[in-house]
């Protein structure tokens, strides 16, 4: 399990966080918003298009406070490399997000 702090997202920011894939091919995620922010889960190839604000394959999860230990099947979203979880705000306020991975 990799567990963080609560983590601030500014206004019209996004975090991004560095995965490695695992083994078995999927993760668990939970994660708490202050707000409702855009959650995406993403390999590096999608990377340069979700910086563009072009279509990314992956997962997607738009407009929520929270994932209550969401199972994800990595192997049939993404190509197998590290991937991202990338935490999109683009609210006019801050928000805080704690975030859970789950091996």
């Amino acid at each position: 399990m990799t567990s963080v702090p609560t983590k601030i997202v500014r206004p019209g920011k996004f975090r991004k966080i560095l995965h490695p894939f695992p083994p078995s091919g999927k993760v668990d995620l939970h994660i708490e918003a202050s707000a409702p922010i855009d959650i995406y889960v993403i390999d590096d190839d999608d990377l340069g298009a979700f910086r563009a604000g072009k279509p990314v394959g992956g997962f997607k999860f738009s407009d929520r406070e929270a994932l209550d230990r969401r199972r994800l099947d990595l192997s049939s979203q993404l190509s197998g490399d590290d991937w991202y979880l990338i935490l999109d705000n683009d609210s006019e306020e801050p928000v805080a997000v704690h975030y859970e991975v789950y091996y």
